[in-house]
């Protein structure tokens, strides 16, 4: 139990167990032995931090073409990075590639059935984005479009699905991401912005700094700065595509 919050009266955070199985009722999955992300024990897994400060988000609100900050910090990132990636792809293959994001989505606060923010486990729903060479536009302000609008019509469904449909809807989910990885033609993004992650005490106090660990495989993930304002993007990439990855122009001029 940590020593932050406003659960009850002492201060302390308690989870609360309403029988989330009830309302996503668990569905048998076929498997054929396989994990979802395949590690290659040979490949030279680097990570790196790519700081967006809270001057980098104003540049990237401007680039956008949305000053007045109508998309959100995790978009604007996702969109910069995953623009990077495509071209990273482009350079290793010899030709721009269809390409698959799948975000999580939380489900709390958006899907029918009523989930609270003390329920306890992850409520989460994968879903796809697609990048498709003959179809969307690589500048970043194509891809900031794509994302959000591919957001806006999920979070419009999920609100009327019931738990059967967004069980279904993510093993699909999964089905796809599976099919992409074999082809290589995935970006694994994860997003921990807007935890508390830095209210978290523990009985010696608020944390200073927080990161993540290396990763084995190719993902990014995204979390809140000390600040608030900005974003830290933790970056593992094989180590010969993270040599093209850091020098995009646009990485070098918008992270530190």
């Amino acid at each position: 139990m940590n020593c932050g919050g406003d659960s009850n009266v002492n201060g302390s955070f308690e989870p609360t167990f309403d029988k989330l199985d009830l309302l996503f009722q668990p569905m048998k999955v076929s498997s054929d032995g396989h994990s979802l992300v395949s590690v290659d024990q040979e490949a030279m897994i680097v990570t790196k931090r790519f700081r967006f400060n809270g001057t980098s988000m104003s540049k990237l609100r401007a680039k956008s073409g949305s000053a007045n900050g109508q998309h959100t910090r995790v978009t604007l990132v996702t969109s910069l990075i995953w623009k990077a990636l495509i071209a990273v792809d482009q350079v290793k293959c010899g030709s721009l590639r269809n390409c698959l994001l799948a975000p999580a989505m939380s489900l709390r606060g958006k899907a029918s059935s009523p989930v609270l923010e003390s329920s306890f486990g992850n409520v989460w729903a994968p879903y796809p984005i697609r990048f498709l060479e003959n179809e969307t536009g690589l500048e970043f302000g194509d891809l900031v479009d794509l994302i959000e609008d591919t957001t806006r019509n999920v979070i419009m469904w999920v609100q009327k699905a019931s738990g059967e449909e967004i069980c279904r809807h993510a093993q699909e989910s999964y089905a796809l991401v599976y099919e992409e990885l074999k082809h290589n033609k995935f970006c694994i993004f994860t997003s921990w912005c807007r935890f508390p992650i830095y209210e978290a005490d523990f009985g010696w106090g608020k944390p200073y700094w927080v990161n993540t660990a290396g990763s084995p495989v190719e993902v990014v993930t995204l979390m809140d700065d000390k600040d608030g304002d900005g974003i830290e993007a933790w970056v593992s990439l094989n180590q010969k595509e993270m040599y093209v990855f850091e020098s995009d122009e646009d990485i070098l001029d918008l992270t530190s």
